[in-house]
């Protein structure tokens, strides 16, 4: 009897820990899902924009998907100023793309690209370290220029 209350008792420790376990993993999950999204401030005008921090996701970019929110967009994050080469490849609408230096200060825009224009491809005028895509038509509507500010969050 004793040896069955003691393997009942290893058992139960054992579900805890791996309970405990199960939940820091989704809680891991979850958090970084909820980061994967940051807040861009261009003036007064806020985008929550997708990171693309690694070769692969900034390849992928906004390639196939169908839309993008007026208040969505895309983060590029080099690991160093460049002056990249952007295209239009598998696009599904047109977009605004804002490039940003490394001192967080909007360099250029190119506004409303088709998604036609591939295999086109856009860069800046010089080096930079971000690159912001948004909805075709938002630099306009937020009258965004070169030398905006530009916080990420």
């Amino acid at each position: 009897m004793k040896k069955t209350i003691q393997l009942f008792f290893v058992l139960l420790s054992f579900i805890f820990v791996a309970g405990i376990a199960a939940t820091a993993w989704r809680i891991t999950l979850v958090s970084d899902v909820f980061s994967a999204k940051k807040q861009i401030t261009i003036g007064n005008t806020a985008v929550f924009a997708d990171i693309a921090d690694t070769p692969s996701k900034r390849t992928q970019g906004l390639s196939g998907r169908k839309e993008l929110s007026q208040s969505g967009g895309m983060l590029f994050i080099f690991d160093y100023p460049t002056i990249p080469k952007f295209w239009m490849k598998d696009m599904l609408f047109p977009i605004d793309i804002i490039w940003i230096g490394e001192n967080k200060h909007v360099v250029s825009v190119s506004e409303n690209l088709p998604p036609d224009s591939y295999p086109e491809v856009f860069s800046p005028q010089g080096p930079i370290k971000y690159v912001l895509e948004v909805s075709a038509g938002f630099a306009l509507k937020n009258n965004i220029k070169n030398g905006d500010e530009v916080t990420v969050r």
